[in-house]
């Protein structure tokens, strides 16, 4: 399972490791947590421990983490919403398997690592980047086109040979005269409007020329 390599229980809070722990730090077999005074979990550290799994349901508990890498392993799955992870500034996931969009991230971030993953829609934050955000790394993902005038440069580019394809912008619906069908129409009607005009007016002719004659 996915903290099979850290050893860590999937309890409902994942706090496990700081509740054993004699002290605020825990002990030498929860290799890569950090924890508070109040013994939660601040600091989670799994990067490239052959990890496998998808994130579990549980992890949405870990609300008070400062500090995530969980990059280069074998984590699959929709990337989690960070809505309540208020606190979170380093988040790396590089090197996975995530796929989906991007449904929430923390507006704190200092340090973003998503590259080489799956992950589809629009870049986050399209306008304007946080201002603490001082270093962004999304290469390598699915991300629509147009990416954000911010993105641009190396930190969104996709993998070589990758095109973007271009995100679902609403269209408006066709005019008449743009409508499939419509030119077949419009020459269907000049074809039987035009020698009926002609018709018309040759038989008007006619009539003022006979009318000419008799008075």
């Amino acid at each position: 399972s996915l903290f099979s390599a850290l050893q860590v229980p999937l309890g409902d809070s994942l706090r496990g490791p700081c509740v054993s722990a004699s002290s605020s730090s825990p002990s030498s077999s929860w290799q890569g947590v950090s924890c508070s005074p109040d013994l939660h979990i601040i600091r989670l550290d799994m990067s490239s421990r052959n990890a496998t799994g998808m994130l579990p349901s549980s992890f949405a508990s870990l609300t008070v983490l400062e500090y995530l890498d969980l990059s280069y392993n074998n984590i699959y799955g929709p990337v989690p919403s960070f809505e309540n992870f208020t606190s979170l500034l380093h988040l790396n996931l590089a090197h996975n398997n995530l796929s989906g969009p991007l449904s929430w991230l923390p507006q704190n971030l200092n340090h973003l690592d998503l590259s080489y993953n799956m992950i589809e829609g629009s870049v986050p934050f399209s306008s304007v980047p946080p201002p603490s955000l001082s270093y962004v790394n999304l290469t390598c993902n699915m991300f629509c086109a147009p990416l954000p005038l911010w993105c641009e440069d190396d930190a969104c580019a996709p993998c070589p040979g990758v095109t973007p394809s271009p995100c679902n912008l609403a269209t408006p619906p066709p005019s008449p005269l743009s409508a499939p069908g419509a030119s077949d129409s419009t020459t269907l009607v000049v074809a039987i409007v035009v020698p009926i005009a002609v018709v018309i007016c040759v038989l008007l002719a006619l009539f003022f020329v006979h009318r000419r004659r008799v008075n």
